[in-house]
């Protein structure tokens, strides 16, 4: 996983808040920035719409093998949850102790007041670098960006940003995240109505278009998954010639395929994945 030391992390936080009935005297509009939508991410981890047969069955274990060798392999999906769950810990507890809107640098602490109102958040955090000993700059580490939006209950559903040349040590490897071909890098699909103390306990779909290397090597950098944090399952969306399908991942290994045509259960020994009716195919 990527190495990080607290001691050299840099948060920068900007938070905005529409905070009508915290002042008497005034009241601050701040129009929140739209979200990119993720329905239909979200609709195919739902019901996928590819079929599993001999054909597909091969483009899935490609696609399979170079998430493993590629973003999954280097932990990028947990950096990026991480990422996330500190941005809205951070923004909750500075809006706890304020009721303005504000620009601030922080120190990293955990939140238990709730938000005021609607509003909404951008994290930049300085990536810890590839020298032994962790180095918090910009200029040579690169950074993640992240925004979220909130109310007084919960977050919104959708956070997003993206990575601009974030260079981490993973496992003594040189990761490099950098934008890719879309303007929102990474989206994160967090579920409605998820309050910040709910983060991790309920499923969550994280998209990623960026461009990525390890160790100079390129890596696949389009990858789209949902998982809990707090479980070892992931489930991988894959796009096929006959539309996509999930499939179920338990440490690296397919151990269940969902497709139009029917659930299958998978053996990682023989990579036979059959279905209820006895259709096996191979991944």
């Amino acid at each position: 996983m990527p190495q990080e030391s607290r001691r050299q992390r840099d948060f920068r936080l900007t938070l905005a808040a529409a905070l009508a009935a915290s002042c008497a005297c005034r009241a601050e509009t701040i129009d929140k920035p739209t979200a990119p939508s993720m329905s239909e991410i979200v609709a195919a981890f739902a019901t996928p719409n590819g079929t599993l047969d001999a054909s597909t069955g091969v483009e899935a274990r490609t696609a399979v093998d170079a998430a493993i060798d590629g973003l999954i392999g280097a932990g990028v999906p947990q950096l990026i949850y991480d990422t996330v769950v500190k941005a809205a810990n951070d923004a909750e507890a500075k809006n706890g102790a304020t009721s303005s809107a504000i620009d601030s640098h922080m120190t990293p602490s955990l939140g238990t007041e709730g938000f005021d109102g609607d509003g909404f958040a951008r994290l930049t955090r300085i990536c810890s670098g590839w020298a032994a000993t962790p180095v918090a700059d910009d200029a040579t580490s690169g950074h993640l960006q992240l925004t979220f939006g909130f109310d007084a209950v919960a977050l919104d559903p959708v956070v997003w940003g993206g990575a601009e040349k974030c260079r981490y040590l993973t496992s003594g490897r040189r990761l490099l995240l950098d934008h890719g071909s879309s303007a929102d890098d990474v989206r994160v699909y967090l579920g409605p109505r998820t309050k910040v103390s709910d983060l991790g306990t309920s499923p969550m779909i994280l998209a990623l278009d960026l461009k990525a290397s390890l160790d100079d090597r390129a890596l696949a950098a389009k990858l789209v998954v949902q998982f809990t944090p707090a479980t070892t399952r992931l489930e991988l969306l894959v796009p096929v010639s006959s539309g996509s399908l999930v499939l179920s991942l338990e440490s690296g290994v397919v151990v269940q395929a969902r497709a139009k045509n029917g659930v299958f259960a998978c053996t990682p020994a023989t990579h036979k994945c059959v279905d209820s009716v006895g259709f096996e195919v191979t991944l």
